[in-house]
């Protein structure tokens, strides 16, 4: 839970930082190539923390509510069975199973890739920022 408020906290952060930018910059025109590359850099690692808080806030369930949220899921009661956790944080995952073989999964489906889009999109950015610094710096 505190990963996600830190997540949340950054993403909110590096939001502000690129509106303050944009601010300055008098609207959506760029100064340079290079701020429009970091720019998008900048929003894409954004959206990656935005996006992997939402996943690990939604994955987050107490264990008190273990009988409440998984037994309707399985039986349509709250049945007392065998629940184990599973769980993992570099694939985003958070759910229960059943001795059986049956699982439940909460967080979103569209989590995972999600964040590891935005990241590429940020390398991406950043490797073309650079590329693009270069040709203007031997250009002068």
């Amino acid at each position: 839970m505190l990963t996600a408020l830190f997540l949340a906290a950054a993403a909110t952060a590096l939001l502000v930082h690129l509106c303050a930018a944009m601010v300055r910059r008098g609207g959506l025109r760029v100064a340079t190539p290079m701020s429009a590359w970091r720019d998008a850099a900048v929003g894409c690692f954004a959206a990656a923390a935005a996006l992997y808080a939402f996943g690990l806030l939604k994955g987050c369930r107490r264990v008190e509510d273990e009988p409440r949220v998984c037994g309707p899921a399985r039986y349509g009661d709250p049945a007392e069975s065998e629940v184990l956790p599973k769980g993992s944080l570099l694939s985003l995952s958070s759910g229960r199973s059943w001795s059986d073989g049956y699982g439940i999964e909460f967080v979103p489906s569209f989590v995972n890739p999600a964040p590891a889009l935005s990241l590429v999109g940020a390398a991406v950015a950043v490797l073309l920022g650079a590329v693009r610094h270069e040709q203007s710096r031997r250009n002068k």
